[in-house]
């Protein structure tokens, strides 16, 4: 099933104390279940949201149930749990209602809420959205049969999820929308310029494999044809073909720039060298180089490593400037949706008699 709703559950963070410090929880006998700026919703709204919620845990429990993690010992755990064993690791066999009726309802309501900002700003849906999600209502492998006994027409499917991927939408292009000025991008990229230098390295790595029938490791060989690498790319012979006339070595070769990146590793598409090298080993041993410098054999478990680094830049790249900016101008959104303090009266009377 289409379950688009992550993105209002990815923002209760950021907006989720404002509105706590302005909402109303009302028992009145007013018709509406909530009003967000004056802007009134009926009940009916939230209760087809919140069925078509409760259909997606279904499938979702469902399919935990139906392909445990190790099919062999499905029958012992099952057992297990029976005997009162391993009790804290049991999978849930219900949905528990009151509380998605909980997570439900704040989605609704943010998305409720982003839908009446976009409109405020101009925002214009793809428009294929409504083709896109009658498609997937439409399609074969879509399980219809417990919507249509809760009362989910078609219609209401669509127009229900329109609603959500509308708010999902907007915020993923808050960007387009909020801004800073230059000279505050300016500032925020000197602040954080020492963590925005450009490393441009090269990097081998020399895998080490286990004999599985004995326990034994090709590690000595592995440490002795990496450490006659490593001795001609200091004396300097190509990097790039000394790796490639090693076919089992991988290597990558990336320009912090991001213009130019080659080789067998998984292709480098953030501009954070720590995010890259996430082992600290590695990170500490490549940034305590100065340009030209290469790095000692790194050992692990799994393989050796050496780096060469080629040069540090001090400049931000364009490229990374512009996401950057981007990033900045969506936060700038998330801060002024959050600073708006939005009024929200909830009638608790209502949203207590909805019931699956």
């Amino acid at each position: 099933m289409d379950k688009k709703t992550g993105i209002i559950v990815s923002i209760l963070a950021v907006i989720v104390i404002a509105l706590v410090g302005v909402a109303i929880f009302a028992d009145s006998n007013d018709p509406y279940i909530v009003t967000i700026n004056d802007v009134k919703y009926e009940k009916e709204g939230f209760e087809n949201y919140y069925k078509i919620r409760y259909v997606e845990e279904l499938e979702a429990l469902e399919n935990e149930q139906t392909t445990p993690e190790d099919g062999e010992n499905a029958d012992s755990e099952q057992t297990a749990s029976a005997d009162g064993e391993n009790a804290d690791n049991k999978q849930p066999t219900e949905v528990d209602k009151e509380a998605l009726k909980e997570e439900a309802f704040n989605e609704y309501t943010y998305a409720l809420l982003l839908n009446q900002i976009a409109a405020e700003k101009g925002y214009k849906a793809d428009a294929n959205l409504v083709t896109e999600i009658e498609g997937i209502y439409d399609a074969e492998s879509f399980d219809k049969e417990k919507l249509t006994e809760l009362g989910i027409t078609r219609e209401i499917y669509v127009s229900t999820k329109v609603m959500s991927r509308k708010a999902d939408d907007f915020y993923s292009r808050l960007d387009e929308f909020y801004s800073m000025s230059d000279e505050e991008v300016e500032e925020y990229m000197e602040l954080a310029k020492e963590d925005l230098k450009g490393y441009d390295f090269r990097m081998m790595q020399f895998a080490i494999t286990k004999n599985e029938e004995d326990g034994t490791t090709n590690k000595e060989e592995v440490l002795a044809k990496a450490k006659d690498i490593l001795e001609k790319v200091k004396a300097g012979e190509d990097f790039e073909k000394l790796a490639k006339d090693n076919a089992t070595m991988r290597f990558v070769i990336w320009d912090s720039e991001l213009k130019q990146i080659n080789g067998e590793l998984e292709s480098v598409d953030k501009p954070y060298l720590q995010g890259y090298l996430s082992d600290e080993k590695l990170y500490n041993a490549l940034t305590a180089l100065k340009a030209g410098e290469c790095t000692e054999l790194i050992e692990s478990e799994q393989n050796v490593t050496f780096m060469k680094l080629e040069a540090i830049k001090d400049g931000v790249a364009e490229e990374t400037k512009e996401a950057m900016k981007k990033e900045l101008y969506k936060n700038q959104g998330m801060t002024e949706i959050y600073y708006s303090a939005p009024s929200v009266i909830t009638n608790t009377r209502l949203l207590k008699s909805i019931e699956i």
